[in-house]
């Protein structure tokens, strides 16, 4: 269902914005960016930059 997916999401948001998630790009390199969860953390990467 599209709510696991939405999650999914969100989750590589909220663990990017905690500083979470950058260590486990780091640790799994593109096993960790490439399911749902590397996409919120690509917006949230995205998002940091154009504000910054």
């Amino acid at each position: 269902p599209a709510r696991i997916l939405v999650t999914f999401v969100v989750l590589g948001v909220a663990l990017e914005a905690i500083g979470l998630y950058q260590p486990i790009v780091d640790f799994a390199g593109c096993g960790a960016t490439v399911p749902l969860t590397g996409f919120g953390y690509t917006l949230a990467k995205g998002t940091e930059k154009a504000i910054g």
